[in-house]
Formats: C-alpha cells, sequence, structure tokens
C-alpha cells in the first residue's frame, strides 16, 4: 500500500513537472523543441485574447530581422477603495508598431496558453528555411536588375528614353527590394559575395539623369479658362510628359501657385498624363490667376535648370460680376474699439469676389469676427511687440425677415502691434471653409459667362488630299464636342445647320463659305458662327479657326494650333477652344 502511495505521488510530481516545463516558455522566452540555434523565437501576450497575443507572437519575431521597430508597454495600474480597502488592479499588455526592413514569411504560431486573465503565444521562424528563401529572393531580383540594366542601355543607345526610364524605375525598386532582403538575411547569417549587388542605386541614376535630360513637359488642356467669379474652373489642368516622343508615366509633378507653393501633386499616368483639378482651392476673386506645372526630381543643379525650362503656365480669368447686399458687421468685446476698422476690412475683403456694399440691399450679409491672442513676437526695440492672434469669422446670409439662406465660416491668422491691428491683417488669411459661390448664387443668381449661341461650320481642306476631308470633318466634330462640354455656349445643333442648307440648296459636302455661313446662322438665330480651314504642310498639321460676330459680319478673334501627329487631333481642337475662351471674351 505505501509502495502504492509512494508510486502515486511520484507520478503526479511527474506530471505536475511536465506540466510545468511544457510552459516554461510564457516565462523564458525559450522552448526546448525549438532551440534558438535553429530558430527565431517570439511570445506575445495580451488580455484581449488568444488571437491578439499570437499576432504579438509574430511581431516578437519580426523584431529580430527589422531595422527600426517602435514598441511600447502599456503598463497601467489603478487603485480601487472597496469598503475603506484598498484594491490594486493592473494591466500590462505589449503594443508594438512595426516596420520591417522587408517582407518576411514562414512565422508560424505553434503554441498557446493561459494564465490568469493573460493569454499567450509562441512563434516561430525555421532559420535554415529562412535564409535558403531570403537567398533565392536576392538571386531572382539580380538576375532581374541585370537583365533590365542590359535593355536600359539598349534602349538608350537607340535614344528609346521613354522605354528606358520605365525599365529604370523597375530596376530601382528592384536594388530596394533585394537590399532590404540583404538586411533581413543578416540576422540570420551573413551576406556573402553571392548575395552582392552588381549593380546600385548610384548606376541606376547616372543612367537616369541621361534620360532626363531629354523630358519634355506640355500643356494639354485646361489653359486659359474664363469665368465669373465665385466659380471655379470646370476642366482640370493637363499636361504629358514625354521623351523622344514618347510617354514617361510615374513622373512626379507639382502644381505651384502664385506664391511658389505646391498646391497639388500627381504623377503621370502610362500616357505621360497628369491632371489637376484645382476646384475649391482656386482663387475666385476677380483678375487673372496663375498657376505652374513643375517636374519633380531629385537630381543634380544642372538638371534641375534644364527640367525648370520645361514648366509649364496656366492662366484662368475670372470676370467681374458684381453683386450686392447690405454687409453688417459685428465683433466681439475685447474688439469693439476698431469694429469701424475691422468693417471696413470685411468689407474690402469681399469685394475681391465682387459683393459690393448697398445699404438698400434686401440681401442681408451678417459677418461676426472674433480674435483670440496666441502670443507675443518681440519687435525691433525692448519696448514693443507684436500681438499674434487666431482670428474666426462667420458669414451668414439672411433675407429682410432674417431667414437664413447660407453661411460659412473659416478662420486665419494674424499679427500686428495691437489686437485690432493683428486682427485686421488676420482678416486677409482667413479661409473660409465652403463655397463662396454659394453665397454669389443666392445673391445675384451668379452665373460663368453669359452663354453665346454658337454655330460650328465644317473646317475647308486647304491641302488638296481627299482623304483629309476625313480628318477637317473629324476635328469640327471635336470642336463642337468640346464647345458643348465646356459649359459657355449654346451649340446649334447639326441637324438644324444640315436642314438649312438644304433648304438654301447649299453645298451638299456640309462646307460652305463665310458668306453662307452668316445666312445659315441667321436663320438659326446664332450670335457667332465659327470657321476655319486645314493643311498639311511637310509634315505638320495646321488649324485655322475664327469667330465671326453676327451682329457686325466681323471676325471677333482668330485661333490657331498645330501639330506632327493625327493622333493629336483632339488636343488641336482642346486648344482652339481655350484660346477662343480666353481672346474673345475679356
Amino acid at each position: 500500500m505505501k509502495n502504492r502511495l509512494l508510486l502515486g505521488l511520484v507520478g503526479l510530481f511527474m506530471w505536475a513537472s511536465m506540466a510545468s516545463a511544457a510552459n516554461d516558455w510564457v516565462t523564458t522566452s525559450r522552448d526546448m523543441e525549438y532551440p534558438n540555434d535553429f530558430y527565431f523565437v517570439g511570445v506575445g501576450m495580451s488580455e484581449r485574447g488568444v488571437d491578439i497575443a499570437k499576432q504579438n507572437a509574430m511581431v516578437e519575431v519580426k523584431k529580430q530581422l527589422s531595422v527600426s521597430v517602435s514598441a511600447s508597454m502599456l503598463d497601467e495600474q489603478s487603485a480601487i477603495s472597496i469598503n475603506g480597502k484598498g484594491i490594486n488592479a493592473s494591466r500590462v499588455e505589449s503594443r508594438a508598431r512595426l516596420v520591417t526592413s522587408g517582407d518576411v514569411s514562414g512565422i508560424e504560431v505553434v503554441k498557446s496558453a493561459q494564465q490568469g486573465k493573460l493569454f499567450y503565444a509562441l512563434a516561430v521562424l525555421d532559420k535554415k528555411n529562412f535564409i535558403a528563401a531570403t537567398k533565392a529572393k536576392i538571386a531572382d531580383l539580380k538576375k532581374q536588375v541585370s537583365q533590365l540594366v542590359a535593355a536600359i542601355q539598349t534602349d538608350i543607345s537607340a535614344n528609346k528614353m521613354a522605354a528606358a526610364l520605365v525599365k529604370l524605375s523597375v530596376a530601382r525598386k528592384n536594388i530596394i527590394l533585394a537590399e532590404e532582403q540583404r538586411t533581413l538575411l543578416s540576422a540570420a547569417a551573413p551576406p556573402t559575395d553571392a548575395e552582392k549587388l552588381d549593380v546600385t542605386l548610384t548606376d541606376i541614376s547616372l543612367l537616369f539623369e541621361k534620360c532626363v535630360a531629354g523630358i519634355r513637359l506640355s500643356k494639354t488642356g485646361g489653359d486659359n479658362q474664363v469665368f465669373a467669379v465665385g466659380m471655379v474652373p470646370s476642366d482640370p489642368f493637363v499636361v504629358t510628359a514625354s521623351v523622344e516622343g514618347g510617354p514617361v508615366p510615374s513622373l512626379q509633378i507639382n502644381l505651384l501657385d502664385d506664391n511658389n507653393k505646391i498646391a497639388l501633386t500627381r504623377f503621370t499616368d502610362d500616357n505621360g498624363k497628369a491632371e489637376f483639378s484645382v476646384s475649391e482651392k482656386a482663387d475666385m476673386s476677380a483678375g487673372t490667376h496663375k498657376y505652374t506645372a513643375a517636374i519633380f526630381m531629385n537630381v543634380g543643379s544642372e538638371l534641375k535648370t534644364r527640367l525648370a525650362a520645361q514648366n509649364q503656365i496656366f492662366a484662368y480669368t475670372v470676370q467681374s460680376n458684381p453683386c450686392f447686399a447690405k454687409i453688417l458687421v459685428d465683433v466681439s468685446a475685447p474688439l469693439t474699439s476698431g469694429k469701424e476698422d475691422i468693417a471696413k476690412k470685411v468689407i474690402a475683403r469681399l469685394s475681391k469676389y465682387d459683393v459690393k456694399n448697398d445699404p438698400a440691399s434686401e440681401s442681408i450679409i451678417k459677418v461676426s469676427v472674433a480674435a483670440t491672442e496666441t502670443g507675443n513676437v518681440a519687435g525691433l526695440s525692448e519696448n514693443n511687440s507684436f500681438v499674434k492672434t487666431e482670428v474666426s469669422l462667420t458669414l451668414a446670409l439672411t433675407d429682410e425677415d432674417g431667414k437664413d439662406l447660407a453661411s460659412l465660416t473659416g478662420t486665419g491668422k494674424g499679427m500686428g502691434s495691437t489686437l485690432v491691428k493683428s486682427t485686421i491683417a488676420g482678416i486677409d488669411n482667413v479661409k473660409l471653409e465652403g463655397s463662396i459661390k454659394t453665397v454669389l448664387e443666392k445673391i445675384c443668381s451668379v452665373k460663368s459667362i453669359p452663354t453665346l449661341k454658337i454655330a460650328v461650320f465644317e473646317f475647308k481642306d486647304r491641302t488638296g488630299y481627299a482623304w483629309w476631308y476625313d480628318m477637317a470633318q473629324g476635328l469640327t466634330d471635336m470642336l463642337t464636342t468640346q464647345l458643348i462640354n465646356s459649359g459657355k455656349f449654346d451649340v446649334v445643333e447639326r441637324t438644324q445647320i444640315n436642314r438649312i442648307m438644304e433648304e438654301k440648296s447649299l453645298a451638299q459636302s456640309g462646307i460652305v463659305e463665310e458668306n453662307e455661313a452668316i445666312q445659315i446662322a441667321k436663320v438659326a438665330n446664332a450670335d457667332v458662327i465659327l470657321i476655319g480651314t486645314a493643311s498639311i504642310a511637310g509634315s505638320k498639321i495646321e488649324a485655322d479657326a475664327r469667330i465671326v460676330d453676327m451682329k457686325t459680319g466681323i471676325a471677333k478673334c482668330a485661333m490657331s494650333s498645330s501639330s506632327y501627329s493625327l493622333s493629336d487631333l483632339r488636343l488641336m481642337a482642346t486648344e482652339i477652344v481655350g484660346q477662343l475662351k480666353s481672346k474673345c471674351w475679356k
């Protein structure tokens, strides 16, 4: 009986020891089944469940392979009092944000456990398999880079710069990936000469510079738009990057405002095109405003100068169209002494949007101005300083009955010798949240340029080539489409023109002389007509157009465009319509 009892106690002790040893990895971060000589081992824990513990365990493995790791321990302790007795509660949890030097695959979660409220997990990564897989990745990337460089050099020799730039982008990416894999490999085994890259990023940069010198940037849409105060450019600004006639994709283009600050950033698509829709960011006050599209590259000063020569300037004109409202300005208590000057500044600010103060107007704009001091700046002498303020402006449009019609708010920073002067300076910097267009539409029904009815006639062929007639007709159709989409014109339907031509027994080809076009346009009640010619000189396509005013019979303005490719007909149409809007209606 004693022997049986003794054997039972020994068995129980051995079972308890084995159970305890089975979970030793929880506290030691080591496990006999996965020795550190052959495995990367990580232990994760969490109060929120075993799945979170598993994720943390994988993070712990990746930490051993990563270049940059930001990890933090959340350790919260709180004291709770119950019936006069203090009780301490604590929560410990690992939170890690991991940035590895490359993709890590092959990590497995092999064990999990729970002790009290905490969950634990054990993750491992087989070193031998990891080393083999990483070396294979490096070898494959090296091969790809070598093949790409050979193809790039062939392209450069053949002046195929656009094709070379595409391959250079891929080669640069593969070199970076290979370097990341080398860094990961070094955590498990020292890289050998077999993992050394034959081509460096410096080599790629030198090849890149050879191609960059030939990049050309051109405007292909959106220039010279004209609209009324409060409206925004309806068409995006479009640029196209090319080298030796081929497109340059993935090229960073920055759109700079009048202050040379970056307003938008875009990358060219597969056709080398980048579009910028400035929308509400555009300056909507009356006058001409400009943006500059500039290529951005990390290149030397000489190449930067060459690239700067490719900058393209876009301009749009905001036409004056005065709106009238009674402007009432109220200020917060600290600004009372300067209320009159602040009111003058507010009225001047709104006048930029053609909102004029009319005490007799039925529309009322109530403007509330407040300012908060945010600090002081020392002046030139010891006895003076400047006040910094955060200015807030609220604008509400009401009718005579006090009914709210529209509202918008904004804030801006100011600085001046007094709180009032700082506020006045800040009013000019207030960025109104919401479109001023809404207010303008309410008080004066703002629209774009008054629409004119236009009749478009097919371009005359000056080449003598029979096949060119189809191209001239195609250009005319594209012009018509652009005019319709611009929203600036009412275009006479082609069927109506054809019907009038049939009634007057005019040319069946669709091409008419100017005097005939004027007759047709009068019947169609058009305000103006668009007529033009097209020709080919050598390999150059040229198109000339003019607008004739029906009231006077005099050509109002003329436009022209040219290209060396038939595929650019639509771009030519866009350019002609852009000139029409900027030249004919100032």
